[in-house]
């Protein structure tokens, strides 16, 4: 009785597994199909360029993984191998297809049940990490918000999303982040917080300090899309990298719209329009997008891999 018991648990487990892959296939084929559509008249040709720049987008999200992994590991106490950190950052990073995003909380969460991690530490480390990607992000675009002071000005409401700055800003300030998630536990009946629960103003800061990196590597990977693209001069390079930054953080924080979508392209748009014209900052753009969708699909088999390997080492 308990086998079959069992036994029904592995099969409705596959069965949520298949289904969840099946709905992120879905709305990342809309995607991906929107992407190309968009780009009809545009051809499109696979340098040398755009492979390094798609790896480079797959790199970011592996390394925002570890970083991820190591903020988890500080706060349990233990270590949370580079391999698991990354392979559950991917699946969390693939779930924003799916409109609201909630799914990158949840996943973490449920794999975090798996290895008896409270919901309640994983939820810290998922502020922790999107509020160090959000402050990173804007510390790397203030380049681009003196540089395109006039623009942005004009049109103002596409950094909307960027209020929500404002509350996450709790973060740094330790009694303030402690005295707001305990008032948050009464309504999400989550276990008291307790002051070890959070990083310590150096770890913080340690931490803060690495997710420059991935902010980095994506704004380097976007300069090389724009080179493919059009004649980018040594004089925009600065802006071209933190305009993509900027629009990544935008559209990270429009959190009811799939990865972002429309949004980061305004951005974009908005401000490299200065550079090469508007027509141009679309096409830029768009074509951007579709190689970010291209390297989030490689993204899965990466997981894949990852997945294998840990396999083959327990089976062992």
């Amino acid at each position: 009785m308990r086998l079959d018991l069992i036994a029904k648990k592995k099969a409705l487990r596959w069965v949520f597994v298949l289904l969840l892959v099946g709905v992120v296939g879905y709305f990342f084929y809309i995607t991906l199909s929107q992407n190309l559509a968009s780009l009809e008249s545009v051809r499109l040709s696979l340098t040398v360029e755009i492979v390094v720049a798609i790896l480079l987008f797959i790199l970011a999200i592996m390394v925002s993984g570890v970083l991820w992994g190591r903020i988890l590991s500080t706060l349990t106490r233990t270590r949370i191998g580079n391999l698991d950190a990354i392979s559950i950052h991917a699946i969390s990073w693939l779930m924003k297809y799916i409109p609201g995003q909630a799914g990158s909380y949840v996943s973490k969460v449920a794999w975090g049940a798996s290895r008896g991690i409270s919901k309640k530490t994983i939820s810290t480390s998922f502020i922790y990490e999107n509020t160090l990607t959000v402050v990173a992000s804007l510390a790397l675009s203030i380049p681009v918000l003196a540089i395109f002071s006039e623009e942005i000005g004009s049109n103002a409401s596409v950094l909307i999303p960027l209020l929500v700055v404002v509350p996450l800003g709790a973060v740094f300030i330790k009694p303030l982040f402690y005295g707001a998630l305990n008032l948050l536990s009464r309504f999400t009946k989550l276990k008291p917080f307790k002051e070890s629960d959070f990083l310590s103003s150096s770890s913080l800061l340690l931490s803060l300090t690495g997710y420059l990196i991935p902010r980095i590597i994506n704004g380097f990977a976007f300069l090389l899309i724009a080179s493919s693209v059009v004649q980018v001069e040594p004089y925009m390079y600065v802006g071209v990298i933190s305009s993509y930054i900027l629009a990544g953080v935008v559209g990270l924080l429009a959190f009811f719209v799939p990865s972002g979508i429309g949004v980061r392209e305004a951005v974009i748009v908005l401000t490299l329009s200065t550079y090469f014209g508007v027509e141009q900052a679309i096409v830029l753009a768009v074509v951007a997008r579709l190689y970010t969708t291209i390297a989030d699909g490689l993204l899965f088999l990466v997981y894949i891999v990852i997945k294998s390997r840990q396999r083959r080492l327990n089976d062992r």
